[in-house]
């Protein structure tokens, strides 16, 4: 008799059970979940909602996406779905904006090539842009006598390298016949701006100065080779004395002051 009954409830049970397999494959048809499961909807801010799914999973959950109202919606036991909307605040942290485009600027650069002598000779009028800065090396320097040479001016582009040069007149008293001419060239790999709360900063990055000077008497003359290296920052509009070097002479020197304007 218990074996009819038997035999009797798995003729019901097993198509039963079938059938309830059949319905989960079916797309469409919801899986029969626990009946203490909660559903939870996270907005989110990024994005890129799929990599939350790869994160929350491990913690027991059900994760779809909702690109419509850019949230989450997590299914599961409650302590993992709490859990899951914890760990998804603590990363839905919203990629930085994307930096603004850079302004193409262009920066004009001037240098002043500056001769000393430690006699006193003929003066010349010395620019009104750099008597200041006259001014303070003779309080500096034991020379009694100073001339600009000449002035280079360039106007680049940020980023940029430079190359400038000039064939003028050599150091020496003003008003003497020059014997020759000089060369007198300036390198830079690239001119770089800066900003910040104080200005505009123009760096100047690996500066090479080198002056061919001649000296002798003609038709023998010599050269004599001077020069100098440098990385150095200038304040728009300020004027700064970059070095100085000697050429040949104790008694003289050529002295580098340059400036810089940003333009755009």
């Amino acid at each position: 008799m218990k074996r009819r009954v038997l035999l009797t409830l798995l003729m019901f049970v097993l198509p039963l059970a079938a059938q309830e397999a059949k319905q989960a494959e079916k797309p469409g048809v919801a899986p029969v979940r626990p009946k203490d499961w909660i559903t939870s909807v996270v907005p989110v801010k990024r994005q890129d909602m799929s990599s939350f799914v790869q994160l929350v999973e491990p913690l027991g959950v059900e994760v779809n996406l909702s690109g419509a109202f850019q949230a989450l919606i997590v299914t599961g036991p409650p302590d993992a779905v709490k859990a899951a909307e914890a760990l998804i605040t603590k990363y839905d942290v919203p990629p930085p904006p994307p930096p603004p485009p850079q302004r193409t600027r262009n920066i004009e650069l001037t240098a002043y090539l500056v001769a000393t002598l430690a006699q006193a000779a003929q003066q010349e009028a010395v620019p009104d842009e750099i008597a200041g800065v006259v001014k303070q090396l003779k309080s500096v320097f034991a020379y009694k006598s100073y001339r600009v040479l000449d002035t280079l001016f360039v106007r680049s582009r940020g980023g940029q390298a430079i190359e400038m040069s000039s064939i003028g007149s050599p150091p020496g008293p003003a008003g003497l016949p020059p014997h020759n001419t000089a060369l007198y060239t300036l390198r830079l790999n690239a001119l770089r701006l800066s900003e910040d709360e104080k200005g505009t900063t123009v760096r100047l990055e690996r500066m090479r100065f080198g002056a061919r000077i001649p000296f002798g008497t003609a038709p023998n003359f010599q050269f004599t080779e001077s020069g100098f290296n440098a990385d150095l920052d200038v304040r728009e509009g300020q004027k700064i004395v970059v070095g100085k070097t000697g050429i040949g002479s104790s008694t003289e020197a050529l002295i580098l002051v340059v400036t810089a304007k940003v333009v755009e």
